[in-house]
């Protein structure tokens, strides 16, 4: 695993870390994230991250937003678990509530 750490602010980093190969693409995947504090702080970060990868627990970003998880939620993964009245009225509450609030 690589990864490096760069300087952006007075107290900020960046660290940057392979994540593996995209299985359709075969290009290289890299992610960021930046770190307030110290160096050691920065490192301490980095090294987690490569570990969790390792493991098989890092969480990927996304840029899936509130509204679009919810409506893929309410459609896909909530009629296994819920009844269609139940399910109404959940999309009843994300619809004009959560998605409004928070989009």
């Amino acid at each position: 695993m690589k990864g490096n750490i760069t300087r952006r602010g007075a107290k900020s980093w960046r660290i940057k870390f392979d994540i593996g190969k995209d299985p359709v693409t075969g290009k290289r995947r890299t992610q960021f994230i930046t770190v307030k504090g110290s160096k050691k702080n920065a490192q301490v970060v980095l090294t987690r991250k490569l570990a969790e990868f390792a493991d098989g627990h890092l969480i990927e970003q996304s840029t899936v937003t509130v509204a679009e998880y919810t409506r893929h939620w309410i459609e896909a993964i909530a009629p296994a678990r819920t009844g269609d009245k139940t399910r109404e009225r959940y999309r009843e509450i994300i619809e004009k509530h959560i998605i409004t609030s928070l989009g």
